[in-house]
This record gives C-alpha cells, structure tokens and sequence, in this order.
C-alpha cells in the first residue's frame, strides 16, 4: 500500500500519519508511531523490489589515542553485490517511487536554500524526542480571492509530529522566539561566571564523550549490517515462505535501528567537527568572550561565533513549550522560565542557583 499510495501522489507525512492512525506496527514492532524519514527508507529499500544489497561496510579495528576502537566505512559502490531475493512490487513500480523520491527532494533542497539554525541537533523535547528545524511556506488567500504566501521558520518535537497530542502535548515553538530566548539565557550565565579556566578545566571531556558515542554508534551499526548478513544466508539457504516473510519482517526492523544509529552518528560527527575545529578551547572562548564584551551582547555576534559558542558550552537544551522552560545543560548548567506574551521575558527558573 505504501508504494500505491505515493505512487498516487500522497506525501510521506500523509503515509506516516495513516499508517499510526490505522494501528500498524512500525519496522521495530511499536506502536508509538510512524515518521516520514522511516517511510522513505522503506520506499528507497531496494530489497522490497527484491536486490538485497551487500558487502556495503568495511569494518576495522584501528589505534586511535593509545587503544583500539572499532572503525566503520561504506566500500566503494563498485564493490556492493547485489543478491536476488523476493520481490513484493514490481521493478517498474519502484522506479516510478524513486523518480518521485528524487524530484521531491530536490524540490525540498531548493525551498529551504542556506537558512541558518542556531540549535539544530541541540534541542530536546521534555519528552524524550528530539525538535528538529522545519521550514514552512502557507499560501492565505484572502476574501477576494488574492493570495499572500507567508513563511515560518520552526523547532517541532518529532515525536509530536509523528504521533500526535497523545504522546507529547508541546507545540511547535517559532525559531525567532525561541532562539533570542537561548542567547539571552547563555549571556545571563556567561557574565556570571567568574573563573573560566575552571569551568573549562572540571569539563574538559566534552570530546571523550563524543568520541565514545562515535565509537558505540559505529559498533551497533556494525552488528546489524552482520545480522542483516546472517539472514540474508538464511534466505539464500532456504528460499521457503516463510524464510521470505521472516527476512523482511526482520530485514525492516533492523534497518529502522540502523537508520536510528545512523543518524545519532551524523549528528555526533558533525558536533565533533565542530570541536576538533577549536584545538584551544580556552583561547576561542576567551576570543568569543572578548567580542561579546565589546559588541555588548550575544546576539550582536556573527552567527558563525554565535554557532560556536553554543557547541563550546551547550551538550542540549531541554525544552518545555507546553509550561514555557527550558533547561541548559553543558559547561554552564540552568534553568529557565520564560513567555513571549510581551516581548521576550525571560526569568531564572526555580531551581536555579541564581533565582
């Protein structure tokens, strides 16, 4: 059904939606909800058209800072092999998906141009979920008919966007509300701390701890491209119905936990760059900290310093719409209340050392 539907012209928002709404499991066997990245996944699956791909990943131990640590890489593509399995669409069928896929996507790449968000990959919802950073275009028509296109630019919990009120009941917050709201915390804590060499000196492990999530991420990866392996010899072995049903029963679960892993890597590489960047984290700091006190406040800095500044400090911010806080947690730890009713007021929360 979720190639007839796209190939029918729905969204995968709309596929997603549908597919929570009638109760069906997702690939890990949960019924929280579905998300449109996983549906993608499955509709660029070549394996649904019956080419399993293998011999994808390269895995390695190697030495890095006096010990091993388990190294993962994509192989050439010249070198993946393709292995026939059952087909349940036809070739046809899922190059028409595939065509749509990349055509939606470019169309996506160019609305969204180089918009700048300050705390992507940093927020995250009470809930548990991370907000990810949506761009949105509303055409409104007025009474006489004329149409005035309006953009918004915003942070959405996924796990409100997936599911629904039910699971989380905090809305969508506007990127210019919440953004000023987070500069104006940091520059409140910043001008309070007095010693920033200890500070950066009791928290000095901020790249032990992405380099560990690195290395627990590549191994998980690893894992389930071995037992991705494993079945796929079972189906080869066997190539009984049941064996078929089992594969891709299987087969979809795993690939939804490596997508997962996948994308918990990306996001702690490209945190990891942005630190291995600053090989002195004291002198960038102390730089950021010099043009701050004289441009007289954070959101007269570049967005480059601006960006910088909150990976040097920030590990993620903890954020609850729905009773208008949100938390800091990193180099400098607090709590903050806020409401954007008049303006942007923003007071220390009440388990803040400072209230």
């Amino acid at each position: 059904k979720m190639y007839d539907w796209y190939c029918g012209g729905k969204s995968l928002r709309w596929i997603a939606k549908t597919l929570t709404s009638q109760g069906i499991l997702t690939p890990r066997g949960k019924r929280k909800g579905w998300d449109p990245t996983t549906v993608r996944k499955i509709l660029a699956n070549p394996v649904y058209k019956g080419t399993f791909i293998a011999n994808r990943c390269i895995r390695e131990y190697v030495w890095d800072g006096g010990r091993q640590k388990l190294s993962y890489d994509f192989k050439p593509e010249e070198e993946w092999i393709d292995v026939s399995v059952p087909a349940i669409i036809s070739e046809d069928q899922w190059d028409e998906v595939q065509r749509r896929l990349s055509k939606n996507k470019r169309l996506s790449l160019r609305n969204s141009g180089k918009h700048q968000w300050l705390l992507s990959q940093v927020v995250r919802c009470v809930c548990g979920n991370h907000y990810y950073a949506e761009y949105n275009r509303t055409l409104n028509r007025s009474i006489s008919g004329e149409g005035r296109l309006s953009e918004t630019y915003i942070y959405r919990c996924s796990g409100r966007n997936r599911v629904g009120p039910t699971v989380c009941r905090n809305k969508q917050i506007r990127q210019d509300l919440l953004e000023p709201l987070v500069l104006k915390a940091l520059e409140q804590m910043i001008f309070k701390v007095e010693l920033w060499d200890e500070v950066l000196d009791s928290k000095d492990d901020q790249r032990q701890r992405l380099n560990h999530h690195v290395t627990i991420c590549q191994k998980q990866i690893a894992e389930i491209d071995e037992q991705l392996e494993e079945l796929l010899q079972l189906v080869l072995e066997q190539r009984t119905k049941s064996t078929r049903q089992l594969f891709l029963a299987k087969q979809g679960e795993l690939e939804s936990q490596r997508q997962e892993f996948e994308k918990q890597l990306r996001i702690t590489q490209e945190r990891l760059a942005l630190v291995e960047e600053t090989s002195n984290r004291k002198e960038a700091l102390n730089a950021i900290l010099a043009q701050l006190q004289k441009l007289g406040g954070l959101s007269e800095l570049p967005f480059t310093e601006q960006r910088r500044l909150v990976t040097l400090l920030v590990d993620e911010i903890v954020l609850d719409t729905s009773q208008q806080w949100f938390e800091i947690r990193g180099e400098l730890n607090d709590r903050f209340d806020y409401t954007c009713d008049e303006g942007f007021m923003l007071t220390p929360g009440l388990n803040s050392p400072c209230h």
